[in-house]
């Protein structure tokens, strides 16, 4: 039901109720000021893309609900055919957003008071971080204190499937824990022709989780089954009560499908979607939670020796092996198919850690600072020498990839980690990268720009505004640190092709740059036939 105008008093009593069953005891004022911030951040969120899409730039509005309404109003005179935009779909992503915000926000502030409290008399939160967990532990810990939380973003989507009660148990902002169920999978449900691609499936699960493989085994011998006629399929409670029960009841008639509850405990990290075992093993896993496909994700020995041509840090840039096999599972059972990639951990060295990049922007508990200028506090270099130090090494890895190898790599920024060695950038490990090979037509443009939307706007900038607001800098000092280096790098290329450099140079210094639409792509039925993409400034003009 829409939380229409700023009437939250019914979600107010509800989210009470809820926190208080897991602990958490918030006035009815504490729970108010939640969802007034939550509001705002949406309200921000909302007006934001709304000018940048060139949607709306005039309207006066104190509430989400309003502002949505107004905006609707403003595209009808201006284009009737937005009576058919996807209007009740939007008002119901920001109502999911209000309550999941204000839930996220109230349990912040007692996750935080719990680890001033835990830190004692440290001023550092960094530090207390490193003398008491090892790399583990610590991997575990950001990836739910640091998951992001965005309206219309993607990545970050929280399915409007999802009870509230359900985002508290599930979501990693909630420092949640879950007990996977494992299935059992008849083979004879699995495309027969692959009965090596069951073989090695079988294998990977085996080695990644050989507790959990042999109690299944052991489990299925108890309920009179031969564990050889069946696959281990790794469930997530909320998909096995709202998707697959339903949608392959004939399979469980038939015992095709066999249950063996709560088998695994692992944590989500940075979505609800990804996961990790809580003890040590080697691999992640992504489960699908939605109707849709999981996207397919590029690691190949190939792309790991480019990679290694052109990296430019001391320990290397790796991409997560995705260990699952493509062509196993029937289109029809998406909904069963797990991805198992392979843990981050093992990048690493002794006294290493792997830090998520959006942990980096969270304000710690304490000093209050963002992460990256506690860890920039620790190795003794100023702000700037530890952005040129890295931006140096990025961007040289990076341009001659583009450049040299004609290729780039497409990834979110919850994918990507940061090795730290002594409080030092070494190195850097994708957990899921996609990657693009641009040939000598128009549609290299098109790349390019994604390219720079990837390393430029959705990673340095967002570094650069990080360290502009702790250390009271102007963004302009890092645009002209980044502009000298890549005016060394670019001459030292060997272009894939002929013309590729200056291709690549235009886009870098001469046009402005273009990010994807989000409001406008979320508003429009599809298929979409607009333009899907905005112009920004480029701080690198020249």
């Amino acid at each position: 039901m829409a939380l229409a105008y700023g009437d939250y008093h019914g979600l107010t009593h509800q989210l009470r109720f809820l926190l208080f069953e897991m602990g958490i005891a918030c006035s009815h004022q504490q729970v108010e000021t939640a969802i007034s911030r939550a509001q705002s951040v949406c309200l921000q969120q909302l007006r934001q893309m709304a000018v940048s899409e060139n949607l709306a730039s005039d309207i006066l509005s104190h509430e989400a609900h309003d502002f949505v309404v107004q905006l609707k109003e403003s595209q009808l005179q201006k284009n009737p055919q937005s009576y058919f935009f996807q209007w009740p779909k939007l008002l119901a992503e920001v109502d999911h957003f209000i309550a999941n915000k204000a839930m996220m926000l109230l349990y912040e502030q007692r996750w935080h008071k719990e680890l001033s409290c835990e830190m004692g008399g440290s001023s550092s939160f960094w530090s207390w971080l490193l003398k008491t967990g090892n790399a583990q532990h610590l991997l575990l810990f950001l990836g739910q204190w640091a998951a992001p939380y965005d309206l219309l973003e993607p990545e970050q989507f929280i399915p409007d499937a999802f009870k509230r009660r359900e985002v508290l148990q599930y979501a990693p902002q909630f420092n949640s824990r879950i007990s996977l169920h494992w299935c059992a999978l008849h083979r004879s449900q699995t495309i027969t022709m692959e009965k090596e691609a069951s073989l090695t499936y079988q294998r990977e699960i085996q080695t990644c989780f050989p507790d959990e493989y042999k109690r299944w085994q052991d489990k299925l011998f108890v309920m009179q089954r031969n564990a050889s006629d069946y696959l281990p399929v790794p469930v997530h409670p909320w998909q096995w009560r709202n998707l697959i029960q339903s949608r392959f009841s004939h399979l469980i008639d038939q015992n095709d499908l066999l249950l063996i509850p709560h088998h695994q405990q692992v944590k989500p990290l940075m979505s609800l979607s990804c996961m990790a075992p809580v003890k040590r093993d080697t691999a992640e896993l992504q489960l699908p939670l939605s109707d849709h496909p999981a996207s397919s994700y590029s690691n190949d020995r190939a792309l790991q020796a480019v990679l290694a041509q052109v990296n430019q840090f001391e320990e290397g840039v790796f991409v997560t092996d995705c260990m699952s096999e493509e062509e196993l599972f029937r289109k029809e059972l998406h909904l069963l198919k797990p991805m198992l990639f392979q843990s981050p951990l093992d990048f690493l060295k002794t006294h290493q850690m792997a830090v998520p990049f959006y942990a980096l922007l969270n304000r710690c508990p304490g000093s209050g600072s963002k992460l990256i200028s506690e860890i920039v506090a620790g190795s003794s270099l100023s702000p700037i020498a530890f952005f040129e130090q890295y931006s140096e090494k990025f961007l040289t890895t990076f341009i001659r990839l583009l450049v040299e190898q004609g290729t780039i790599l497409l990834f979110a920024s919850a994918d990507l980690l940061l090795i730290l060695d002594n409080h030092i950038p070494k190195g850097i490990i994708f957990k899921r990268v996609q990657h693009q090979t641009i040939a000598e037509t128009p549609e290299g443009s098109e790349l390019i720009q994604q390219f720079i939307s990837t390393i430029f706007l959705n990673h340095l900038q967002v570094l650069i505004k990080a360290f502009s607001h702790d250390y009271q800098l102007n963004p302009a000092v890092f645009w002209k640190i980044i502009k000298k280096k890549l005016l060394e790098i670019l001459p030292g290329t060997t272009e894939a092709f002929p013309g590729l450099k200056l291709r690549v140079h235009t886009h870098l210094f001469s046009v402005n740059w273009l990010i994807k639409k989000r409001l406008s792509l979320n508003l429009l039925p599809a298929p979409v036939n607009e333009c899907i993409y905005y112009s920004v400034p480029n701080p690198l003009l020249d």
